[in-house]
């Protein structure tokens, strides 16, 4: 009985941890590769903070590129990229942001001229920005990243689907199950991926599998320690 976890390193690493200190079996099988993209930042004195909703948003940038935004104010979108925008050097961090809804009220109470440095993701939702720009907040938008689906299953992890080791799967993000979706059909897998019960962040992210007849559960709140907790209570 095994956990397959679907998430990106080193994001992937912190949730194995997570289900070793469970004592649970854990099998990795990241379906999505990180890449920096080539960015031009503006200076730390042309803006007001900066927004991130992705820990690798933050991971595309040097050291060097850090170190002079962090005396400015950041908003994170969960605690864990907060956690992050900490041990990186930014010393104004606001850690009370659970999702992009409390970012947006956040970000327009503060009464600012200057446009903030919105760190993001080469593929992602237009809804801060567009909320941002009906509200006549200004935004710098600079892709650090870019997410690449992975296009093949190792060997290693077929054997253990086909076998039947596979028992319990994780999905962090609605494209993360796309991708399993179309992998596990491209190699006829998916009466197996069926026999797995797949642990999701939220319930649009299992809704998207349960219309493909798997079987899903999801977390009270689109958080991994709320994911952790739903794993734990089924032991």
């Amino acid at each position: 009985m095994s956990y397959l976890i679907t998430r990106p390193q080193p994001e992937a690493d912190k949730t194995r941890r997570a289900l070793d200190s469970m004592r649970l079996t854990t099998h990795l099988c990241p379906l999505l590769n990180f890449g920096k993209l080539t960015y031009v930042l503006p200076k730390a004195n042309e803006i007001s903070g900066l927004i991130v909703t992705s820990t690798s948003a933050l991971r595309a940038l040097t050291e060097e590129e850090i170190r002079q935004f962090t005396h400015l104010p950041i908003h994170c979108v969960g605690r864990y990229t907060a956690i992050n925008a900490r041990k990186a050097g930014f010393m104004r961090v606001n850690f009370n942001i659970e999702n992009s809804e409390v970012l947006i009220k956040e970000v327009l109470q503060e009464p600012v001229q200057k446009p903030f440095l919105y760190l993001v993701g080469a593929e992602r939702k237009p809804h801060i920005e567009n909320v941002c720009a009906a509200s006549g907040v200004k935004l710098i938008i600079c892709e650090t990243y870019k997410m690449t689906p992975r296009e093949t299953i190792s060997n290693y992890t077929l054997k253990h689907l086909r076998a039947g080791h596979v028992t319990h799967g994780l999905l962090f993000s609605e494209r993360t199950a796309g991708i399993m979706l179309h992998l596990f059909a491209k190699y006829n897998v998916e009466e197996f991926g069926k026999q797995i019960r797949w642990y999701c962040l939220s319930q649009p992210i299992a809704k998207k599998i349960i219309a493909h007849d798997f079987t899903a559960v999801w977390a009270n709140e689109a958080s991994h320690e709320s994911l952790m907790e739903l794993i734990k209570s089924e032991i």
